[in-house]
């Protein structure tokens, strides 16, 4: 069939075109299969040679080359160039004809009869024509181009691709993590990867930075792909490379333990490759660089104290050690480094912030009224004070918290120099934390402690009075304070109360607002109260500090209750407090009770002489219970005194004499008390004897105590006040012994005292003492010496010692 024919027949030519299209569409589904089987096949041909051998990076070069080529020819051949050619209708035409032989007569017919010299005979009628025609049509539009163009090769060759696929995913999904290694290396070929072997090796951090001259571990864990655990290889090595050289290689060794092959290098100095080798598996190359680490070339801490302290800035250069500031102290610390850092930071091992507490009611006077200074504090050696009944306990509020002073310090521009600002509210060790842009920290070794110091409240204490004594409506009471401060002082007052009416406040007339210690002297002329038999005064001293935040801290003492009895002994200021006056009362009475049980062991010595029956047996029995029982009061007595520091070495003593009332004595009376008359003599005997010493060491401890309990009273100038409390010194001694006073002096000769029941005022005495100086003296001595002076002439005076003035002052 021509191409003119095919024209000339309605409908033949979009058959053709059908037909063309479903030739194209099957030559493209074959040339694609075609292709993918053969990727496939050399994807799976290289991987599996480089899975068996470990192909290095050319030969995997070339066969990626080969598959990329190889490939390429194929898709040209059978895929791209079947596309481009189209196929000639006439062959199209000639097929039809030869699939559809009567449509092929029926179309040369109606080919003839259109031909322009046909007769009118052959052409017919016009209605034969046009059914030859709609029959022609009817038969091509019946016709599907699938049964002119085979697809048989198409369906064979796809079938054969998707098998390739088949075969591809099965690894892939059965193996994904070799699988993909795999592919890896073949697209890749000069990628830096491991060997996608069974086994492998997993180094944690391979690629990271030391510090020059530090030492290395490489550490290398075995693991299978396939999960299935494996035989450990024998020989495991690490294969180094530096500056492109020859390869080096280290035995690695197996850790039980650990489960992993490690090997260490030691004082590493140059940038390096390394791998891992063993069992079939190799690592990839990893870059271990060598860098010098940063450096603090300086540190230096700054502390500036709170305005009130009144203390200088101090700097701390090198800040190293112990580190001892104040609280709420500014501190700034700045580092110098050699390198510039990415970032620096302080770091607390551990941090503990100081505690402070804030009063949220100022009534702690005797009458429940405010205070001079609106503040209640604590005092941590001292008792906590007794409210009285009508008072109304002070509430604390809730302490404030403070956190570490953490964060990133500031870095210069330059990254050189790093500072940090805070407040000092807490103590803790620290350490600095410092890292370059290569990952390299600072070796801190140093050991670095803040420690802030907080404003401890005073200490106060009282001496002279006791709580409950009965003194004479016409006497004088003394009571000798002293308030003590670690930064200064803002008040030390007396208050007093008479008869539970309005609270009275006297300051002391020797304060100076600042004074690390003050002492002071209150004296209450009882007769300005115009006191009868029964009344009562109850006092109570306060002491108070300068810190202004949260507010000031506050020490009470007392209180102190006197009644008034016109049949009381004179008043006698005590040189006791009021605890150490009760545990020095704990001793004379237990004295006491210890001469008793010395007396009634001899006694029972005595009838064990004569006749040792059960009622004698019964007394030392019940004896050596008491003296049991008087151990433990003794016992806890030395704990109680032992609360005082300075009181050491008394509690020791106290606590030695009641081991061996708890323990001796009560063993040699149980012993007298189950023995025969005979034996029973001389265990008895021993206990009396061992009785007796207790009791004399005990009254000798009882004396070391009384005498370290004391404390002398405070010289200060002569003071006085226009009300009811006068702070002039004079002192009320008596001569027992007829040999005078040495308390009591007359300004000149230290032995020129008076006799029994003789005053001396104290104001005179200072006067004399300060004339004495002279302004002779003053022409060559100069202030600070006359005050040494005064001091020496004043030790003098009070203890009686002529050589004291010749001896230097412990204190100066």
């Amino acid at each position: 069939m021509s191409s003119g024919a095919v024209l000339r027949v309605a409908g033949l030519q979009d058959l053709l075109d059908r037909c063309q299209r479903l030739i194209r569409i099957h030559s493209v589904l074959r040339g694609f299969a075609e292709t993918v089987c053969v990727l496939i096949a050399c994807v799976l041909f290289g991987c599996l040679v480089d899975y068996f051998i470990t192909l290095s990076g050319m030969l995997r070069f070339a066969v990626l080359v080969s598959t990329i080529t190889i490939t390429g020819l194929v898709a040209w051949k059978r895929l791209i160039g079947p596309l481009l050619k189209k196929t000639p209708e006439d062959e199209l035409a000639a097929a039809v004809d030869l699939q559809f032989p009567e449509l092929q007569e029926a179309m040369a017919t109606l080919i003839s009869i259109g031909e322009p010299g046909a007769s009118s005979s052959e052409l017919g009628s016009k209605l034969m024509r046009d059914r030859l025609q709609s029959h022609v049509q009817s038969q091509m539009s019946g016709i599907h181009p699938s049964e002119m163009v085979q697809s048989s090769k198409t369906f064979k060759r796809c079938g054969l691709a998707f098998s390739s696929v088949i075969a591809f995913l099965i690894p892939v999904l059965l193996w994904p993590s070799g699988s993909q290694l795999l592919m890896q290396r073949f697209v890749m070929p000069f990628a830096n990867l491991a060997a996608a072997s069974n086994l492998y090796f997993e180094v944690s951090d391979g690629n990271h930075t030391v510090a020059t001259n530090s030492d290395v571990q490489f550490v290398a864990i075995a693991h299978w792909r396939t999960g299935v655990t494996n035989a450990l290889p024998e020989n495991v090595v690490l294969e180094m490379q530096c500056d492109g050289r020859d390869i080096e290689e280290m035995k690695m060794t197996y850790d039980d333990a650990e489960s992993q092959f490690s090997a260490t290098l030691a004082d590493v100095r140059q940038s390096l490759q390394y791998r891992v080798r063993g069992g079939g598996a190799l690592t990839e190359w990893f870059q271990l660089t060598v860098a010098d680490a940063p450096r603090i070339l300086s540190a230096m801490l700054r502390a500036t104290p709170p305005a009130y302290t009144g203390r200088p800035v101090e700097t701390f250069d090198g800040v190293v050690g112990d580190i001892r500031v104040f609280e709420r102290s500014a501190i700034e610390i700045v580092l110098s480094l050699d390198k510039p850092v990415r970032v620096a930071q302080l770091a607390w091992n551990d941090w503990k912030p100081i505690e402070i507490k804030s009063s949220a009611s100022s009534q702690n006077d005797l009458s429940g009224e405010s205070a001079s200074d609106n503040s209640v504090g604590r005092n941590d050696e001292a008792k906590a004070p007794v409210i009285p009944p009508n008072v109304p306990e002070t509430k604390l509020s809730e302490p404030e918290v403070f956190v570490a002073p953490t964060g990133p310090m500031t870095l210069s521009s330059d990254g050189l120099q790093a500072t940090l600002q805070f407040e000092a509210m807490g103590s803790g060790e620290f350490k600095f934390e410092i890292v370059d842009f290569v990952g390299l920290a600072v070796k801190d070794k140093a050991t670095r402690r803040l420690i802030a110091q907080s404003d401890m409240p005073p200490v106060l204490t009282v001496n002279g009075i006791r709580n409950g004594q009965k003194v004479k409506p016409d006497d004088t009471v003394v009571m000798d304070s002293q308030a003590i401060d670690d930064i200064g002082l803002g008040s030390l007052e007396v208050h007093f109360q008479e008869n539970q009416q309005t609270n009275q406040v006297q300051p002391a007339a020797s304060l100076v607002r600042g004074a690390l210690e003050i002492t002071d002297e209150f004296r209450l002329d009882l007769k300005t109260l115009d006191l009868k038999q029964g009344d009562t005064v109850t006092f109570r001293v306060r002491a108070a500090d300068e810190r202004p935040t949260p507010d000031p801290q506050v020490v009470w003492e007392g209180p102190f209750t006197i009644e008034i009895a016109d049949d009381a002994d004179p008043f006698v200021p005590s040189l006791l407090g009021e605890e150490d006056q009760k545990h020095l009362d704990a001793m004379r009475e237990l004295e006491k009770q210890l001469l008793e049980d010395a007396q009634l062991a001899d006694e029972l010595k005595e009838k064990a002489e004569q006749e040792w029956n059960e009622d004698a047996k019964k007394q030392a029995k019940e004896l050596a219970e008491k003296e049991q029982q008087q151990g433990r009061e003794l016992k806890d007595l030395a704990d109680k005194v032992a609360e005082d520091p300075k009181m050491k070495e008394e509690a020791d003593k106290l606590a030695d004499l009641a081991q061996q009332m708890e323990k001796e004595v009560p063993e040699k009376l149980d012993d007298a008390a189950s023995a025969k008359s005979d034996s029973a003599a001389g265990k008895m005997k021993e206990s009396a004897s061992a009785l007796s010493r207790i009791r004399a060491d005990l009254q000798k401890a009882a004396d070391e105590f009384e005498k370290a309990a004391k404390r002398p009273k405070s010289d200060l100038p002569n003071q006085k006040s226009s009300g009811p409390l006068d702070s002039d010194r004079h002192e009320a001694s008596s001569d027992p012994q007829g040999e005078g006073n040495p308390a009591e002096f007359d300004g000149k000769d230290p032995k020129a005292t008076t006799r029994k029941g003789k005053n001396r005022v104290w104001g005179k005495l200072q006067d004399e003492l300060n004339a004495d100086v002279g302004d002779a003296g003053k022409d060559v001595v100069d202030n600070e010496y006359s005050e040494l002076i005064r001091r020496y002439r004043r030790d003098l005076a009070r203890s009686g010692d002529q050589d004291a003035a010749k001896k230097p002052d412990p204190q100066k």
